[in-house]
Parts: structure tokens; sequence; C-alpha cells
């Protein structure tokens, strides 16, 4: 707090009427960057911005601006990732929730109505390309990887996992 009051020419009697205390700073922080991120996943994630003619490419695309925001905020991306840190009810649950369903429905792959075994495959591509992303972005941040070659290859790993569990589902990317 005395760095924040001593480098933001703010009082620290401001500062706690503000916030309330420390822990009262890092919730709005962390509830700011899981808005922040929230807000890209919604503009980027809808199923119709996949062609599946160029799956790595288009995934790619909707991949990029999370990589470039946690590149450009990392402190801020390790806060939502931090499981030591204050978490925003509901945001993790509620933000792998409808990334999950929207790869799903991204890959309406086979008939899930007919085929038990169908739906659990899909429902673990999409949890494990949720956890795949979360995962590409952390390790990018902490190691400083540029963040096109983090994109592309988070991508061709979600797109070939799609391709292995359904291998007449996609077109082969070049």
């Amino acid at each position: 707090m005395d760095q924040i009051v001593a480098s933001g020419q703010v009082t620290k009697q401001t500062l706690y009427a503000h916030f309330g205390s420390k822990d009262g700073l890092l919730i709005r922080l962390v509830g700011r960057e899981a808005n922040l991120m929230r807000a890209i996943f919604d503009d980027v994630s809808m199923p119709e911005n996949l062609d599946l003619n160029d799956p790595t490419a288009s995934l790619s695309a909707a991949l990029e601006p999370f990589f470039n925001h946690a590149a450009a905020r990392p402190l801020g991306m390790q806060l939502l990732a931090d499981s030591t840190a204050p978490r925003v009810p509901g945001f993790d649950e509620q933000v792998l929730t409808d990334a999950v369903s929207r790869i799903m429905s991204i890959f309406q792959l086979g008939d899930p109505a007919q085929d038990e075994a169908a739906a659990h495959r899909r429902l673990l591509l999409a949890t494990m390309s949720a956890r795949a992303i979360m995962s590409g972005v952390l390790t990018a941040i902490t190691h400083h990887i540029d963040p096109a070659v983090a994109v592309r290859t988070c991508a061709t790993f979600i797109i070939a996992g799609v391709s292995a569990a359904y291998p007449a589902a996609l077109p082969t990317d070049s």
C-alpha cells in the first residue's frame, strides 16, 4: 500500500477509504482482470467465427486476443490464475462452462443423442481444449514466449486432438 501511495500521488487514507483494505484492492484488481478477459471471450468465442475449412488459422485468430492481452498484462493474468488470489465468485466455473459449451457447439461431431460415448468424447475434447488455452496462456507469459508462436501452437494442439478423435470431421491443415 505504501508503494501505491508513493507512486500514485494519493494518500493512504484515500486509498483505504476507496478499497477498504489490501484485500479489497486485490479483489478489485482480480475483478477488473476477470471482466477484461470475459469481454475478450465474449467477443471472439462465437462458433460462427470458426472456419472449418481452415480450422487452425481460424482458431488462431480467435485465440490471438487472449494471448496478446495476457502478454500485455501478465500480472493481471497471473492474478486470475493464481489459486491463492481472491476468486471472483463463479468466474472460473462460468468461463470454463461457457468455453466448453461454445467449443462443443463448434465441433458438432457425431450425434451425441445416439451414442453416449460420443457425447462424452465431445465433452472431454471441449474441456481439454479450454484447459489447453489457459495452460498455453500461462506458459507463454511465464516463459516470455512470443504470443504468435503460443497461439499457433495452442490452436494446432487443439485441432490435432479434434482431428485424432474425429478423423473425417476436419479437413487436413497445411
